[in-house]
């Protein structure tokens, strides 16, 4: 017999199926990137309270809101508001969405299927199990829109609701396949129970919280991470699990580390940049230098033309000139120097005697010649 709640997810999911609700809305193209989260943690249980579901919840949504997702918190919630929220959460996905749900709490297996306990759950037998709390079959028939979806549960704490059954198959949650596109994570193998921890989160989501903080891990490989940590911290005592069908990828936190080829174009861009820097603090030195050059020669300009100025002020003096010494005539050109005759100097009018002529060159010459004609002797005679 199904419930109310159950029949309504059934209908929704067989509308959409056939295409009436895309008739009924149609979403943005921007609500394809939406990524959207349902927070659950359920800590006050009468006669079986648990110290860290609450944290745990509160911890993860804090985490989820930082990595840019919507989320819906709900904590110590009883079985109508939670079959409520399931109904919201499913009606806020769309076509192309990401999807996770967490709940952290009691959980327990009936028959094979998996069931999450609200607070106020009063369960005295297998068959009240079924109406005092959630199949996680409901919350899985709300993901069939999204592109891709996450359901976490760390909800396999040893359960007190168990111990009233006889025909309880063990503790834990079972084992049941994901449906495509959907990946469930376990805090513990399928059948087993895991430790509430002594911090201030469950063992389990603690080494969650830490491994979301990875950048550039891919979700299958963080749920690996958290199984790793998680056994070592446990020595082996507990083990996550999880099953897959995943058709894409999802990283809670993207890389950005840059890659070797980011690291050698920055580290070349840097170098390009540090050179320019380099040159331009050269070429302004260069213009300086150039400046202060310029001014020391108009500084130098300027003194010359004022002592220019300052030597075109003075007076010149005259010049000084020179007299040449006149060379004496030649004896034979020059007239001998007459002696005054005392006897004229007293009477002028008497008669100046005669002075002997100088003879003249060819005169001079003559006589040369007859000289010489005589020191020979006489020429001899022709016969």
């Amino acid at each position: 017999m199904l419930t109310f709640v159950q029949q309504v997810g059934r209908v929704c999911a067989a509308l959409c199926a056939a295409g009436v609700c895309a008739m009924l809305y149609c979403p943005p193209a921007a609500a394809a990137d939406q990524k959207i989260a349902l927070v659950i943690g359920n800590s006050a249980y009468p006669g079986a309270p648990l110290r860290n579901p609450v944290n745990d919840a509160n911890a993860m949504a804090a985490k989820l809101r930082g990595l840019g997702i919507d989320v819906t918190l709900r904590t110590n919630v009883n079985l109508r508001d939670m079959t409520r929220v399931f109904g919201q959460f499913g009606q806020k996905l769309v076509p192309g969405s990401v999807a996770l749900f967490y709940f952290a709490g009691h959980g327990m297996q009936v028959q094979g299927k998996n069931f999450l306990i609200p607070v106020d759950a009063e369960i005295e037998s297998e068959n009240s199990v079924r109406t005092e709390a959630v199949d996680v079959d409901l919350l899985l028939h709300q993901l069939g829109a999204t592109r891709l979806s996450m359901v976490i549960l760390d909800a396999c704490r040893n359960n007190p609701f168990e111990r009233r059954f006889r025909s309880t198959a063990g503790g834990g949650l079972a084992q049941i396949d994901a449906p495509t596109g959907t990946l469930l994570a376990y805090a513990t193998a399928p059948g087993k129970t895991a430790a509430d921890g002594t911090g201030a989160n469950g063992l389990y989501t603690e080494a969650l919280l830490r491994a979301m903080d990875t950048p550039g891990l891919k979700v299958e490989d963080l749920f690996k991470q958290v199984r790793i940590n998680v056994l070592k911290t446990s020595n082996g005592q507990q083990i996550p699990w999880e099953s897959s069908s995943l058709t894409g990828e999802f990283f809670f936190r993207a890389d950005d580390r840059p890659s070797i080829a980011d690291q050698k174009l920055k580290q070349s861009e840097k170098e390009r940049a540090d050179l320019a820097k380099t040159l331009e603090v050269e070429r302004k030195t260069r213009d300086q230098d150039a400046e202060a050059v310029k001014r020391e020669m108009e500084k130098l300009r300027a003194e010359l033309m004022n002592l220019r100025q300052q030597a075109q002020a003075v007076p010149r003096p005259a010049p000084t000139v020179v007299a040449k010494a006149e060379t004496a005539p030649a004896a034979a050109s020059s007239p001998p120097v007459q002696r005054q005759d005392p006897v004229a100097a007293t009477n002028p009018s008497a008669e100046k005697p005669a002075l002997p002529r100088a003879p003249d060159a060819k005169s001079a010459n003559s006589a040369a010649l007859a000289g010489k004609a005589a020191e020979s002797g006489p020429a001899p005679k022709s016969e």
